[in-house]
Order: C-alpha cells, then sequence, then structure tokens
C-alpha cells in the first residue's frame, strides 16, 4: 500500500488549482509509523513533502501548526473570539 502515493496528486491538484485562483491552500499532515512498515515511514513522508505538504512531528505539533495558520484569522473576524474559529 501507498497511502502518500494515493494521496499526493489530488493535494498537487488542489493546492494547484487554489493557486491559479489567487490563495494559498496549506496542507498539514502528520505520518505515523516506521521504516518497517511495508509503505515504509521516510518514503511516505518525503511523497508528501515533494506534494507540499506540511509535515508535523507529532499529532499535537500538527495541531499547533493548525492554530498558527487560524490565529490571523481568528483576530480579523470581528466579533469572533480565536476560541469560536477553530471549535
Amino acid at each position: 500500500a501507498d497511502p502518500a502515493g494515493a494521496l499526493a496528486p489530488a493535494i498537487r491538484q488542489a493546492r494547484a488549482m487554489a493557486k491559479a485562483e489567487g490563495r494559498e491552500l496549506p496542507v498539514i499532515a502528520f505520518v505515523t509509523g516506521t521504516a518497517d512498515d511495508p509503505q515504509n515511514l521516510l518514503a511516505q513522508r518525503e511523497c508528501l513533502l515533494q506534494a507540499g505538504v506540511a509535515l508535523a512531528d507529532s499529532s499535537s505539533a500538527a495541531a499547533m501548526m493548525v492554530l498558527a495558520l487560524l490565529a490571523p484569522v481568528a483576530t480579523a473576524a470581528p466579533g469572533r473570539s480565536k476560541a469560536a474559529v477553530v471549535s
């Protein structure tokens, strides 16, 4: 199985479509596994990196990356707290 290889084309296409519309589409992921897994952890990470995915070292780090992306949105939304935007 090659989960990253299956996702990479769709990620590339979605990011290209966003770019053509003048937008940025950040994609954040956390990949778990080992080098001994059939799909090979390092190969999966490299495939996603090549597709433009920002990889986190843990699920909590991925969540923090998302919060960092949302922080400007939360502060720009009148009358809404950061918690309201994130939850």
